[in-house]
């Protein structure tokens, strides 16, 4: 199946989308990505903000004796 070179991820995208169009799509994929990052930072920041972890180590019955971890 890979053997032959017009199976390739590159070839494959080059037959299916001009190159102005793969640049596009690359560029919203890494906008896309740098948005998810700032949201899970700002998700993790509230989370300490907010004592999640504490929350989660009492809920999971870890308690006093883990909060070394």
């Amino acid at each position: 199946m890979h053997l032959d070179p017009a199976n390739k991820r590159s070839e494959v995208i080059k037959s299916r989308w001009k190159p102005e169009e793969v640049r596009k799509l690359r560029m919203e994929a890494r906008m896309a990505g740098m948005q998810l990052a700032t949201y899970v930072h700002e998700l993790a920041n509230l989370g300490r903000r907010l004592g999640a972890a504490d929350l989660l180590r009492e809920l999971n019955g870890a308690g006093e004796q883990d909060k070394t971890a």
